[in-house]
């Protein structure tokens, strides 16, 4: 049975992948376990984006995650410029998101901070911070979202698998479905994945490399 829609909005959208994060089907352990996080009306969550999912709840949680371009810090006012990379699948990011350097572990801590004020180009997203209520940043670094704003806070949630599809949020709910067996997905054809959550994927996620389009020079 083909499966068409994955929300519940006013109206309706089909998506599919934009970049080929797939490398064959993949069979569902359960579908439409229902998304908690906060989502904008119509705002899509690309393909293989990490997925905490709750059995007992039914319930699935996204881990938002941004790859750092540049950092400028201003000692004089003690802020920071934060620009991040943007492309086609980058997630959404508003005023109100919480973010905080990507912990070395899944169940790791740090200073959080919603970012405020955002400056968006075709290519990069920025925002300004006091230097001290986030860790040290640098470039090509890598920002998650965080469950909330201060010190010793943890990510969003600790992600055991990754979505296998876009989702397009609705405005009533959202569902993801949550793939079973060997999942073959293309490292680089998704956005970043911080070190603690790779290593944290459960042993059906199997990671490769895709060299569409590239040179192995």
């Amino acid at each position: 049975m083909e499966k068409h829609y994955n929300s519940s909005s006013t109206y309706s959208m089909k998506v599919g992948g934009t970049l080929p994060f797939l490398l064959d089907a993949v069979k569902y352990r359960v579908h439409g376990a229902e998304v908690k996080n906060t989502l904008v009306e119509g705002e899509k969550i690309a393909a293989g984006t990490p997925v905490e999912y709750t059995l007992s709840t039914h319930q699935a949680k996204f881990l938002k995650v941004w790859k750092v371009k540049s950092v400028e810090a201003d000692a004089s006012n003690g802020t920071t410029v934060v620009t991040l990379f943007k492309n086609a699948i980058t997630p959404k990011i508003t005023a109100t998101t919480v973010v905080m350097v990507a912990p070395s572990t899944i169940a790791g801590t740090g200073k959080a901070v919603a970012v405020g004020t955002l400056t968006e180009t075709d290519t990069t997203i920025s925002f300004t911070v006091t230097t001290t209520s986030i860790d040290s940043v640098t470039a090509n670094a890598l920002l998650v979202e965080a469950a909330e704003a201060g010190s010793a806070k943890a990510m969003y949630c600790k992600p055991g698998t990754l979505s296998v599809e876009d989702i397009i949020a609705g405005g009533i709910y959202t569902l993801v479905d949550v793939p079973v067996g060997i999942v073959h997905a293309h490292q680089n054809c998704a956005n970043p994945y911080p070190d603690a959550v790779l290593a944290n994927l459960n042993d059906s996620i199997l990671m490769v490399w895709e060299w569409f389009n590239e040179t192995n020079a």
